[in-house]
């Protein structure tokens, strides 16, 4: 049944392929371009204002453009929809200046109302993603100066306000399109699930759940051209389906191969490996309302026990990257100095020290998803943490639990024990370190961590503005909190994807996968 359910896929696909019109300039024999992808997961919403799925997202950001664009390479941010900004001396005013010629795929201009309307239409209807922009803004926040100049003005100085600006959840929308597909004062969330208004280089043409996600190239995209014509998003759930498909030739990328797959297929001409490291880390967390683990010398045992290059080269294939803090590589204030190696004998005299020179037993909770983008069973990652610990004499029962079974106990404080996971939702530290650090927040109360020097450190980078400065608190941050190890950090995976050698600018990116108006297929 599967292999018929494929079957009538790609035939699908070629039939779309047939029917679309010539390129543009490229004759009347030229044939359009169109890149097919798998994907392992169908999306929830193509709402830019409520989508929290990875595939939302990657949809999402091809269709919509916010104010400003994040560039992972120089951790920064460039003009978009805003051709240039500037913000008062006290960090409160923020002004910003809208490219006159952007429009949007009705024709429509992209003012500053629009942007406006936009900012405000998620927390007004009470998206779960708004939450992003509702803790630094409200609508008097948001002022429209003229047509082509928006301002924002915040309570407090906020550090990450451009990370969020250029998330998805700050993509700007059309109002009169959505207006004319309001139901019940929805402001368009019913239709625009599966549609598209947005001023991006590529608009949903369909989207047949469970099936294929398709979109076509915008014809009135104000910026530069993307060399595709359509991208055709097909939902192949199984790894092997993937592979044999890439094999083939019925697609153009697999986004969600195992490791052993990528290899066998980079091993053989006409594949090209894709990969970044993500933003999520692995952890484990020690709750010091609980012994053994209120007790420094154990957790920092916790931290030194573990084979960490084992771990990676052998359990994870070497597609992961050791972290010592709760940032990732591409964050601002990653640290590679606080990564430790195994150390056995260390690990023993500070068991002594902490009066379990025999160890003991705990359980050890940890969710039952596979390990993130690669696929890999996550009782292979439990295992041997419950080997590394075992040499200490800590001995370990590992629990599996499905995700809404684990968390209600997690977050309300009642696990002493987890291997757990955790990322940012935009590119900037703030939001992953303040959820591991800050006191008064519900994922730090959850291991009952208190430092205070920690929380202030947190509010004084989150009101800073100097990139500089906030690198060194995050650096500092993470060092005290690695000293009092309520959490050993692990690892973060890499993002592998595999794509035919004739896929050309398809460049993974975080939060949001890839820039499909860099694209080509030749």
């Amino acid at each position: 049944m599967r292999k018929v359910r494929v079957l009538l896929s790609v035939c699908l696909v070629l039939l779309l392929i047939a029917a679309l019109p010539a390129c543009k300039g490229g004759g009347p024999q030229s044939k359009p371009k169109v890149l097919r992808v798998a994907i392992g997961a169908d999306a929830v919403t193509l709402d830019p204002h409520d989508t929290v799925d990875f595939k939302g997202l990657m949809v999402a950001n091809n269709v919509y453009e916010r104010l400003v664009k994040y560039d992972p390479k120089t951790n920064s941010f460039k003009p978009w929809l805003a051709k240039s900004w500037e913000v008062s001396g006290d960090g409160l005013k923020w002004t910003f200046h809208l490219n006159e010629p952007a429009r949007f795929a009705s024709g429509n201009p992209v003012t500053a109302e629009a942007v406006k309307y936009s900012l405000l239409r998620g927390i007004k209807q009470k998206m779960f993603p708004s939450w992003m922009l509702s803790q630094c803004i409200d609508e008097n926040a948001v002022q429209v100066v003229d047509q082509q100049t928006l301002q924002i003005t915040l309570a407090k100085p906020y550090a990450p306000l451009l990370a969020i600006l250029s998330s998805v959840v700050a993509g700007v929308v059309d109002p009169k399109v959505i207006a004319e597909h309001e139901q019940n004062g929805d402001m368009g969330k019913t239709w625009l699930k599966d549609h598209s208004a947005g001023s991006g280089p590529f608009m949903v043409e369909s989207w047949q759940p469970k099936d294929r996600i398709v979109l076509v190239r915008n014809p009135k995209f104000w910026g530069q051209a993307p060399k595709l014509d359509q991208v055709v998003f097909l939902v192949v759930p199984e790894a092997s389906s993937q592979a044999a498909m890439l094999e083939k030739g019925d697609i153009d990328v697999a986004q969600d191969l195992l490791p052993d797959q990528v290899e066998q297929l980079v091993a053989k001409s006409g594949f090209q490996k894709l990969e970044m490291p993500d933003t999520v880390p692995y952890y484990l967390a020690m709750n010091l309302a609980f012994e053994p683990f209120k007790k420094k010398e154990v957790r920092q045992a916790v931290r030194y026990a573990i084979d960490y290059n084992g771990l990676i080269q052998n359990v994870l294939k070497a597609y992961a990257v050791q972290v010592g803090g709760i940032l990732a590589p591409s964050l601002l204030g990653y640290d590679p100095g606080l990564c430790v190696k195994q150390d056995v004998a260390k690990t023993k005299e500070l068991m002594r020290q902490a009066g379990y020179p025999d160890g003991f037993s705990v359980t050890m909770h940890y969710q039952s998803a596979p390990i993130k983008g690669l696929g890999i069973p996550p009782e292979n990652v439990a295992v041997k943490i419950q080997s590394d610990l075992a040499q200490i004499g800590i001995r370990v029962e590992p629990i599996k639990q499905d995700v809404g079974t684990l968390l209600e106990p997690y977050r309300s404080g009642k696990i002493p024990f987890a291997m757990w996971m955790w990322g940012p939702v935009y590119p900037d530290p703030d939001n992953i370190v303040t959820s591991h650090g800050d006191e008064n927040h519900g994922g730090t109360k959850r291991l009952s961590y208190v430092n205070h020097e920690v929380t202030e450190l947190i509010e004084k980078a989150r009101r800073s503005l100097d990139p500089a400065e906030r690198v060194q608190l995050y650096k500092k941050i993470q060092a005290i909190e690695a000293d009092d190890g309520a959490w050993a950090w692990l690892f973060v995976t890499k993002n592998v994807q595999l794509a035919r050698a004739n896929v050309k600018g398809y460049e993974l990116i975080p939060y949001w996968t890839v820039d499909l108006y860099r694209v080509d297929v030749q």
